[in-house]
């Protein structure tokens, strides 16, 4: 599982494209990643475990697996909002089926395969 370089309390991002970073499995090697930015629609829902319906997804980032930090794109990320990553590491057979290519083959998993995934803490984006 990745490990994250960040604490378990709100977090303030002074830009609109932060860098999130990961270290690499403790075991394992990850063939890709896939970073979720979620959006926090409503905080107080999230208070009576509602957190699902809290959630709205803003992107899916798939970056290869010999990389540990991404670049938010620009424009992604809104000033004054709440957001969370969830940070996917994907083991993917040797076979051409990635992630990326769930649009041509949707129902087609590579094998052998394994995720484990790990979640940021609610960062703001401030600036």
């Amino acid at each position: 599982m990745p490990k994250l370089i960040a604490l378990a309390r709100r977090r303030e991002a002074s830009s609109a494209e932060p860098k999130i970073s990961w270290s690499l499995p403790q075991k394992g090697k990850a063939t890709q990643y896939a970073v979720t930015l979620l959006r926090w629609t409503n905080l107080e829902l999230a208070k009576i475990a509602m957190v699902p319906e809290a959630l709205e997804p803003v992107a899916i980032l798939v970056v290869p697996g010999d990389v540990t930090s991404i670049a938010v794109p620009p424009g992604l990320l809104v000033k004054g909002d709440y957001y969370v990553a969830v940070i996917d590491s994907v083991h993917a057979g040797d076979n051409d089926l990635k992630l990326g290519d769930r649009a041509a083959a949707p129902y087609r998993t590579p094998q052998p395969y394994a995720q484990a995934s790990a979640v940021t803490s609610t960062f703001r984006i401030t600036n």
